[in-house]
């Protein structure tokens, strides 16, 4: 969960759970919190910055899934401890999302 300290976000830098204990929910408030970051990265930025982020952010997720789906394939069935490993990568890769945010937002198109 995010919290605001004089007018800035504040996120977690750890994952709030481990590879056997990630729900769903955790991935989903994460996620968030993630892309709450990304729109005010968005905000920030100048039109031509904007558009190279939104295409950045786009491959980020397509690869962050393809990643996590190698490291940790999510089958049809149900099993809850691979669902649990599967959630924890998609956390890990969403935190490493989050400092590359904070560098568009500190430095700007950085892809360049």
């Amino acid at each position: 969960m995010a919290f605001s300290a004089h007018g800035q976000t504040i996120l977690p830098s750890e994952p709030p759970c481990t590879p056997s204990t990630c729900t769903l929910q955790h991935f989903g408030a994460v996620r968030a919190d993630t892309e709450a970051l990304y729109g005010d990265v968005q905000q920030a930025l100048s039109a031509h910055e904007r558009a190279a982020l939104r295409d950045d952010q786009a491959n980020w997720r397509r690869l962050a899934r393809r990643h996590c789906q190698q490291q940790a394939p999510v089958g049809s069935q149900r099993d809850a401890s691979q669902a649990s490993r599967h959630h924890f990568c998609m956390i890990e890769q969403d935190m490493q999302r989050r400092r590359q945010l904070r560098k568009w937002l500190m430095q700007g198109d950085f892809t360049q």
